[in-house]
């Protein structure tokens, strides 16, 4: 069966029209229903504002507050007022603003398919899109060359799976609907192209959220009565991506591969709908490489607070959850995984979360998928006390609603969850028609289940064959999304079981996605983080100067409280750990190229980060080359690699240098440029001096050895390292000692190894002391550094009326030179015709001199 979406060509609806001037784009709805009597106004400077249909409108608007009252009408004093449009476009929808860069660009639908109507609410699927540039750049080949092909990876971005509707929001469930919820922005694929107009507070109408996910829809007859069925998957656009790029959890709760599945049925006078999610497991862990080896890199406890964000996420939207976990034990990667969730569900114990493991491929043995019925049956119970959303339509009133959900997960969340969740939501399906008082096992003539494991096409009743294929097809536009390949299980899901072509086609999709995975998903990923807004911060003209000039102003809406930072590092000389010992045992690896063992890294750093108040930290604790270049090479990759994912279109976090405070310490392996004895002769007479209490003499000759330490050469060769400061030095170097002595070892020369360095602004940090202490266990000397760091608090009232005041100052500053520029231009207008007419009249009066 083909769904209507599949049947039915791509339109051009021609619902928006866009004029584009020399300096702003007009644009005007015409769509049914829309009932619209403004135009959108989104000058290329930035501004956002709507006017009347047949206002006129200036280069530049003055305070937004004031806009429609600010407009000239009179004709005479309009600049530009007769300009005519440089082209004009019919397009389907309006999307939004995309940024590439700091280029910015009209995005939309160019033509639709249109999948269904619901209650007189037409949805539709993009077919094509646009990207319509603020600054033409089409004889700029230099320019075309860079963003020609972001614009094409976004392009293709969209060919496929993203649905909109002009009146109904899809992101919202039908219960969310009900209670007039506003758009749920996680399912927003949109939401960074629109954020300008909604922190403009423009009129909802401009907006058209966009899923990306699945509709689908087909209606049959049940009992002689019509049933109208539709399933709508909606992909979180949080922790977004594609499959290796992006696994687990982060930490603001958000899981991988996040989907909501919802079916809708109407029949008769009633609306029913029930939810289904799934989800990657929520704990810290990845896959990388060609073998695509798991690894869990957070501990429990430190993975403790992001899992308690997801599951109140999914308490304070669904209530009550089950969780299926259908991975398999025998397999070494997923039984990493099942061990550790299950280890935190059991950990965290949370009365509304239970946990239900099945492992689908051992009981289905043989493709025998029907074994899966008994499992399935056994939720029974619990379905029923979850319940379904019921509206009666006719009396518009809420007669039910779901308060408990089942989150289902593989390895993927793909095929085996697919398969699952489609027999759950037969199951939900004949709780909804039990409640009509139709039992499904007469009408098909064995029970649900059953009738669906049953592959003779001929004996399925009309509303399971339509049934298997909406979700058939939904699994596969979620691992479209999620792969690159349509699901491995799709013959299953149809037909109940597995034969010779379904294993061969099982075979190709698995390979097609090897292929995608090492060629083609990083591109993707890009243009998924640039869609979403994670792959570069963008800002627009304004964004930036109001942002400047509130750091200008930071001291009128900030406190400042001090805090104490202590640091200590000490090279243990691989000291053992105790044989006995409660800590968590966790393995950190560094953000350099692993060689051999990759579980051993011996050069790296370990970073960590976080915020206190509105100010910023990051230590970054490292183990640099012994050579100067190679130390270079780690302080540089330290602060790019940081926090940023390596391979291309991975999501990048904030930046290094652009914490407040930055810390950088640890055996950083800097030597001291003399030789052995020359520097035992400065030790010799620093512990004379110190001896004598000549203390000013003492620091005399440690300053005077300081002058060969390669800190200072390594400073003007890292581009990161010359804006590190370092408390002088009063103490002996710290490395190499005889084990468990106070004598330098006779066969290494002595050096400053271990060091801390930190960077902050200007004002933000007092350093108290910095010294060595006299542990004896290495061959290393701990060092300890103590700092006083002032904490900024914001009050965010002020800083916002703050913002306000800059934001129209800066209007008024950009209209006066925008005036200005054109009183200029008028003024320019006669003078150069006058200096036309001279050029003229010489020329002709050279003529007449050579004629005469």
């Amino acid at each position: 069966m083909q769904t209507e979406s599949q049947k039915k060509q791509p339109q051009n609806l021609e619902t928006i029209k866009i004029s584009e001037y020399s300096n702003r784009f007009e644009l005007e709805l015409n769509y049914k229903n829309s009932l619209h009597y403004k135009k959108l106004i989104i000058q290329k400077n930035g501004y956002i504002y709507e006017a009347d249909l047949e206002e006129k409108i200036t280069q530049f608007v003055q305070d937004p507050g004031q806009q429609q009252k600010s407009q000239i009408k009179e004709k005479s004093q309009i600049t530009n007022a007769n300009e005519k449009p440089k082209q004009v476009y019919k397009f389907s929808a309006f999307l939004g603003i995309q940024h590439i860069a700091n280029q910015a660009f009209l995005f939309g639908c160019i033509t639709a398919i249109h999948v269904c109507t619901l209650e007189r609410h037409d949805i539709f699927q993009i077919d094509k899109c646009f990207l319509i540039p603020f600054n033409d750049f089409s004889n700029d080949e230099e320019t075309k060359a860079k963003f020609g092909p972001h614009m094409q990876n976004i392009r293709d971005l969209f060919q496929e799976g993203y649905y909109f509707s002009y009146t109904y929001d899809l992101t919202l469930s039908r219960v969310k609907l009900a209670e007039s919820q506003p758009t749920q922005i996680e399912f927003c694929w949109n939401r960074q192209m629109y954020r300008q107009l909604w922190d403009t507070r423009i009129d909802r109408k401009w907006t058209i959220p966009l899923i990306q996910g699945y509709v689908g829809y087909f209606n049959t007859y049940i009992e002689g009565k019509k049933l109208d069925f539709c399933l709508v998957a909606r992909r979180s656009s949080y922790k977004a991506g594609t499959r290796f790029n992006a696994r687990g959890l982060d930490d603001n709760g958000y899981v991988a591969n996040y989907v909501e599945i919802e079916e809708i049925i109407f029949y008769g006078n009633y609306c029913c709908s029930s939810l289904q999610i799934r989800g990657s497991v929520p704990l810290f862990w990845q896959q990388r490489g060609v073998t695509t080896q798991t690894k869990i890199n957070r501990t429990l406890d430190l993975t403790t607070p992001a899992y308690l964000k997801h599951m109140e996420y999914m308490r304070k939207n669904y209530q009550h959850v089950i969780s299926v976990n259908l991975m398999k034990k025998s397999k070494h990667d997923e039984q990493v995984i099942t061990e550790s969730y299950e280890k935190m569900i059991q950990k965290q114990n949370l009365s509304y979360y239970k946990y239900m493991y099945f492992d689908l491929h051992h009981v289905c043995k043989g493709d025998r998928y029907d074994k899966i019925n008994p499992e399935i049956r056994k939720l029974n119970e619990q379905l029923d006390n979850f319940k379904f959303y019921i509206e009666d339509m006719k009396q518009n009133t809420v007669k039910m609603r779901q308060k408990g959900i089942i989150r289902t997960n593989c390895l993927d969340c793909l095929d085996r969850t697919n398969m699952f969740q489609t027999k759950i939501g037969l199951e939900i399906f004949h709780l909804m028609m039990k409640t009509f008082k139709v039992d499904l096992t007469k009408v098909f003539g064995e029970p649900p289940l059953e009738h669906m494991d049953n592959n003779k096409m001929q004996e399925n009743h009309p509303f399971m064959m339509n049934f298997k294929t909406v979700w058939a097809l939904c699994g596969d536009m979620i691992s479209k999304h999620y792969t690159g390949t349509g699901s491995t299980h799709t013959d299953v899901t149809l037909r109940g079981e597995r034969d010779l072509m379904g294993r061969f086609g099982h075979g190709i999709t698995s390979l097609s996605r090897f292929w995608i995975m090492n060629f083609y998903d990083n591109i993707k990923q890009e243009a998924i983080d640039m869609v979403v807004g994670e792959y570069t911060h963008t800002s627009n003209e304004l964004e930036e100067k109001i942002n400047e000039k509130l750091k200008e102003r930071q001291s009128e809406f900030t406190k400042t409280d001090k805090i104490s930072v202590y640091i200590t590092t000490y090279n243990l000389n691989g000291y053992d750990c105790p044989k006995q010992d409660n800590t968590e045992v966790f393995n950190f690896k560094a953000n350099f190229e692993e060689k051999g063992n990759p579980d051993i890294v011996i050069i790296g750093a370990v970073s960590i980060k976080f915020t206190l108040d509105d100010s910023t930290f990051c230590f970054m604790n490292c183990y640099l080359e012994n050579s100067q270049s190679g130390r270079v090479s780690n302080i540089n990759e330290i602060h790019t690699l940081g926090f940023q994912k390596q391979a291309v279109g991975k999501l990048k976090d904030k930046k290094v240098e652009d914490y407040d405070y930055k810390f950088l310490f640890g055996d950083l392996q800097h030597s001291i440029k003399l030789d052995q004895k020359t520097i035992e002769t400065y030790i010799a007479s620093y512990d004379n001096a110190k001896r004598q209490k000549q203390v000013t003499k003492s620091e005399d000759i440690l300053n005077e050895l300081f002058r060969y330490d390669e800190s200072k050469i390594d400073a003007e060769q890292s581009e990161y390292l010359k804006f590190y400061q370092e408390q002088p030095i009063k103490f002996l170097p710290t490395y190499k000692y005889s084990q468990h002595s106070g004598i330098y070892d006779k066969k290494s020369v002595p050096a400053w190894k271990d060091r801390i360095f930190y960077w902050a602004g200007e004002d933000q940090i007092e350093p108290v002391y910095y010294k060595r202490n006299e542990v004896r266990f290495s061959n290393h000397r701990p060092v300890t550094g103590y700092f006083i760091c002032k904490v900024n608090q914001f009050d965010e009232e002020v800083k916002k009326q703050i913002q306000q005041e800059i934001g129209q100052q800066l209007e008024r500053e950009f209209q006066n030179i925008e005036q200005n520029l054109d009183e200029y231009e008028k003024k320019q207008i006669p003078r150069s015709s006058q200096i036309e007419q001279d050029i003229k009249e010489s020329e002709l009066l050279e003529q007449n001199q050579k004629e005469n």
